[in-house]
């Protein structure tokens, strides 16, 4: 399974994400020095798609939208797998 990693420069946290695809929900996990404002910074972010970033769980694509969003993209550096920002709509799905 695809392990997705960041670490925050600014806050010294890292961020990690392991899902089968880079739309498939899951469980976020958080280490370093400045968990807690890393996450409250992350409550109330947005997606990939425009709806709001849950910073327990969520998808690889959502967790890439919301800190490159919130901390600026010079400040995040991935270090695991790139998410894709392909939704896996069919070209004859009715949205």
């Amino acid at each position: 399974m695809p392990v997705y990693q960041y670490t925050i420069k600014s806050m010294g946290t890292v961020i990690t994400i392991e899902a089968s695809t880079s739309n498939t929900a899951a469980p976020i996990h958080y280490s370093g020095s400045r968990v807690k404002l890393t996450r409250s910074r992350l409550d109330g972010a947005y997606g990939a798609f425009g709806h709001l970033f849950n910073p327990d769980a969520s998808t690889p694509t959502d967790l890439d939208a919301a800190l490159n969003s919130i901390f600026g993209a010079q400040n995040v550096q991935r270090t695991g797998a790139k998410p894709s920002y392909d939704p896996g709509i069919s070209k004859d799905a009715v949205t």
